[in-house]
């Protein structure tokens, strides 16, 4: 949990903030590596100790704490409680809460702001970008106050169940289905080569293409099989009294806004073509004749020319 708390924000931060030329690959290597290393250890510690008090409370470890919000509040200080100088270790231990927190502030903030202000170039003709941090800043505090009230703990149980299981899948499907194949990682390595002077590891496009999508699948498969297990709906139906056709109306319901706000926001944005972006950024124009093909043709000066344009408006 904290891992990728850790690994995320500066992965969505570094994108962005990188210059254009500097080296990806490395990056992208050690930070997946780091955040994977992180998360063994982790659950090593903790499933350690939830055995423990598994062990002396004499319950099964599945009826003690090891998921959601009561991870970090009631586990991990449960743990820390044993240590010699425990005061000492839960400082550390919930400075280094609060330090994700702001790392993943700094991360997600960066992110909204540029995506609105690439689609909506406007903003910036209407207020400082300082001024417009401040807005996306006071939104996200005041959307956040939910999950301070009295059922916030029910409300964040409700994001952690629904918006962070089987629709991150989906996204991860996605993305590789529209990386590994529909624009092509070939594409993305001639991107690459030409950018940064590196080239994407055969081995990293095999995992892209065909890999990650059939091992996503199966999960997605597993998922669904235990969301309408038998067991599944009498514990739900005993807890809430919903059924699983319930439960699940319950969910595409949040299709609807965030349809309606796709739509209107495609509706406002006029949508530059991929292949018309790459061009203008790198230099290169695919030609993209046929599904497969990667030829392409170098357009002299138009990095230059983007580079230009984007001192121009700086200035």
């Amino acid at each position: 949990m904290f891992s990728s708390g850790v690994a995320f924000g500066p992965i969505i931060y570094y994108g962005g903030a990188r210059e254009r030329d500097s080296k990806i690959l490395t990056a992208s290597f050690w930070i997946p590596v780091a955040n994977s290393a992180t998360s063994f250890y982790a659950a090593l510690t903790v499933f350690t100790f939830i055995g423990h008090v598994a062990h002396v409370l004499k319950l099964d470890v599945d009826k003690v704490t090891t998921q959601s919000i009561s991870l970090a509040f009631v586990a991990y200080p449960g743990l820390l409680n044993l240590l010699s100088g425990k005061n000492f270790w839960a400082v550390i231990f919930f400075t280094m809460l609060v330090t994700l927190g702001i790392d993943s502030s700094f991360a997600y903030i960066d992110y909204l702001m540029e995506f609105y202000l690439d689609a909506f170039p406007i903003i910036l003709k209407k207020m400082r970008k300082e001024v417009f941090c401040i807005i996306v800043c006071m939104t996200c505090f005041i959307s956040s106050m939910m999950f301070v009230t009295d059922s916030g703990y029910y409300v964040f149980n409700m994001f952690d169940g629904y918006a962070c299981g089987v629709s991150l899948y989906f996204c991860l499907i996605m993305e590789c289905l529209v990386i590994g194949w529909i624009f092509g990682i070939e594409k993305l390595n001639i991107i690459t080569q030409k950018t940064t002077g590196e080239s994407i590891p055969k081995a990293v496009m095999f995992l892209v293409k065909f890999f990650i999508p059939a091992f996503t699948f199966i999960n997605i498969i597993l998922y669904f099989i235990t969301e309408f297990s038998a067991a599944k709906a009498k514990s739900r139906l005993d807890t809430s009294g919903w059924t699983p056709f319930i439960t699940w109306v319950g969910r595409l319901l949040w299709i609807v806004p965030i349809g309606l706000a796709f739509i209107g926001t495609c509706k406002q944005i006029e949508m530059d073509n991929i292949y018309d972006l790459v061009e203008k950024q790198h230099g290169i124009r695919f030609n993209n004749e046929k599904i497969g093909d990667h030829t392409y043709e170098e357009k002299a000066g138009a990095v230059e020319m983007t580079e230009k344009k984007a001192d121009e408006v700086e200035a």
